[in-house]
């Protein structure tokens, strides 16, 4: 490139895009008796699904997590849908468990419900592979492993 007088200057690169969020001073964040004043406590936030797996845990249940300074306990995911367990999710009454991909990493969902209720059954038959979804749920621990989870209040096929 070059600039104005003619004399040619060297550009820098763009930098690459952090998928890291600011991590906050524990002993900034409120105690567990004041997390319900905050805004975001009860909100379902949206995240992608890197920020998702990268959240602290703010208690020993793993049910509430920090975002910054903020309690939260509810996020909104959306994805494409690579996995489903099982298979045929209406044929059983067991728990369905999903999982989203949004580019960016993978999310585990789950799902439990009445399969017997008529809006369920038609509901689970959007659960196809490669659908497009957006997932309103509560943050769990599995107990087992350990490993994050949403637990699955809502979601809708994403029609675009």
């Amino acid at each position: 490139m070059y600039d104005v007088n003619g004399a040619s200057s060297s550009a820098a690169a763009p930098a690459p895009i952090s998928y890291k969020f600011p991590r906050a001073h524990p002993s900034t964040r409120p105690t567990p008796e004041f997390w319900g004043l905050d805004p975001l406590y009860d909100a379902h936030v949206r995240l992608l699904a890197v920020h998702f797996a990268q959240l602290d845990a703010a208690n020993t249940k793993g049910d509430v997590c920090w975002l910054g300074n903020h309690p939260v306990a509810r996020f909104e995911v959306t994805g494409r849908l690579v996995s489903v367990h099982p298979r045929v999710p209406c044929s059983t009454d067991s728990p369905i468990s999903f999982t989203l991909d949004d580019g960016t990493g993978l999310v585990e969902c789950v799902l439990w419900c009445d399969h017997d209720a008529p809006e369920a059954k038609g509901s689970l038959k959007a659960l196809v592979l490669g659908a497009a979804l957006r997932v309103l749920g509560r943050v769990r621990r599995f107990e087992r492993t350990g490993q994050r989870q949403l637990t699955v209040d809502s979601f809708w096929v994403e029609v675009r």
